[in-house]
């Protein structure tokens, strides 16, 4: 960087000699010599040197143009000064002539400019290496977060064969005893950014990483990541609720806790997101940029307190800010969830009257006139058969013709009804019933009718009695 600003310093102090008027430099390199004289042409004035050399001279705005016409140098021209002292004999050469300048015309000399401090751009992160095939990289993810972490096999399963994947084992001597959390810009479409960090998660319980693997921390940043130009997020990045964790296997303990999100259909809703920040210094206003809600589910300690308190601090005013702190006797929401499933589900099964897409009953399907990303201002018990009754006969309606509604739930749906029913991807459905999750006949290339019946069982799975849900706050022995 200082060879850079040097050169260019050397450019521009020789551009600024050039620039010197020859009306300065004649007068002090020729003192007898006479002029200046008018010339032939607009702008263009006459020296005479005590050697009878004539020289012509153009005044523009950048250099000054001259030519010798007659005398020993006759025929010679040029621009600027410096050219000027070497063609008539006055330099020998070209630093000599600065030289000549910067000692002659010191008045008129520049300055060295100031260099500005420009600090360069960070550069792009770098993934550290992982298992890119997700069948191999499966074992190790579950060995953690399924068995020490309890967290449900078929959420896992969703999230890491998600594009992109939001979960990565790493690989390698060092990279390979942890689990990564890649961080993208999620306020810019992911096919056009690149990760900006990851989060990494030591994943032996059995014992500490070596003191020589990032201090022997359990949760560091993977080398280079920029911790404010992204961060992990499960979910869309226009979803009107976002639910915000400190680290992402506590965003993943809160998404196995909703109400919607079952072994059967593991899939979030589709209007709600959950974001981690991995500590305070990840987190951005930018992250709240798109989201009505805001659920703060950061830890139940001192720190938490703090965080969220830097979270309302930045919410815009048409903002809706809710903290949903994990019951007392628990520091986060995966301790909730590993020691009482139940009571985790119960609690954000209460939060604002029921999260978006999450009512007791599964997916709804909204109104014709709702309009997209709007929350549900409906009872927690609204309850599946209320959601099939709002299912539209007339799809496209033509202009001036009403949408018409039945409320007989008919006997057969289609593969997009049911996942507006579920509240998941068309693409989720089409997996269901090729894993023989889902029953239904096929009626045409990619074609599907699911009965009625299948989809009640799907959504309201028999059990042998009702689970008792403790009250919140009041934690109790599993």
């Amino acid at each position: 960087m200082a060879t850079r600003n040097s050169y260019r310093h050397i450019q521009e102090n020789t551009a600024a000699l050039r620039q010197i008027p020859l009306a300065t430099v004649i007068p002090i390199a020729f003192p007898t010599a006479a002029g200046p004289t008018p010339g032939q042409g607009p702008g263009v004035v006459q020296w005479q040197l005590p050697d009878g050399s004539k020289v012509n001279v153009k005044i523009t705005a950048q250099s000054d143009l001259y030519k010798i016409w007659s005398g020993p140098h006759s025929g010679k021209a040029g621009t600027g000064a410096i050219n000027f002292l070497v063609d008539l004999g006055v330099c020998p050469d070209f630093p000599s002539a600065k030289a000549w300048l910067q000692d002659a015309v010191p008045t008129l000399t520049p300055a060295r400019p100031p260099t500005p401090h420009r600090e360069a751009p960070p550069p792009p992160f770098q993934m550290p290496h992982f298992v890119r095939n997700p069948t191999e990289a499966w074992p190790l993810i579950a060995d953690y977060l399924t068995d020490v972490r309890q967290l449900p096999a078929p959420l896992l399963r969703t999230v890491i064969y998600h594009d992109p994947p939001a979960i990565l084992a790493g690989w390698g001597p060092k990279y390979g005893h942890y689990l990564l959390f890649p961080c993208w810009d999620h306020s810019h479409p992911l096919k056009d950014s690149h990760p900006t960090g990851a989060i990494l998660r030591w994943r032996h319980a059995d014992r500490d990483p070596a003191p020589e693997w990032f201090g022997g921390n359990l949760r560091p940043m993977a080398p280079g990541s920029h911790k404010q130009a992204g961060w992990w997020q499960i979910g869309p990045a226009d979803a009107a609720t976002l639910v915000l964790t400190e680290a992402p296997i506590d965003g993943l303990s809160v998404a196995a806790s909703l109400p919607t999100v079952t072994d059967r259909a593991p899939d979030l809703p589709t209007d709600l997101a959950i974001c981690a920040l991995g500590g305070e210094a990840g987190f951005t206003p930018r992250q709240l940029v798109g989201h009505r809600q805001i659920l703060i589910a950061t830890d139940n300690d001192v720190a938490g307190a703090r965080f969220a308190a830097q979270i309302r601090a930045a919410a815009l005013p048409g903002h809706i800010v809710e903290r949903v702190c994990p019951p007392a006797g628990y520091k986060d929401w995966n301790a909730v969830w590993q020691a009482q499933p139940g009571l985790a589900r119960a609690t954000w099964a209460r939060v604002n009257g029921g999260l978006p897409g999450c009512g007791h009953g599964g997916g709804t399907l909204r109104r014709p006139s709702q309009q997209a990303g709007a929350i549900p201002r409906r009872p927690p018990r609204w309850r599946f058969q209320t959601a099939l009754r709002w299912r539209s006969v007339n799809t496209n309606p033509k202009e001036g013709e009403a949408r018409t509604v039945t409320d007989q739930p008919p006997e057969f749906y289609t593969t997009t009804e049911v996942a507006q029913i579920l509240r998941c991807s068309l693409r989720t459905v089409q997996n269901m019933i090729q894993r023989h999750q889902l029953p239904a006949t096929i009626i045409g290339k990619n074609r599907y009718r699911i009965p009625r019946s299948a989809l009640e069982v799907l959504l309201h799975p028999e059990t042998a009695e009702e689970e008792v849900i403790p009250c919140a706050g009041t934690p109790v022995d599993p």
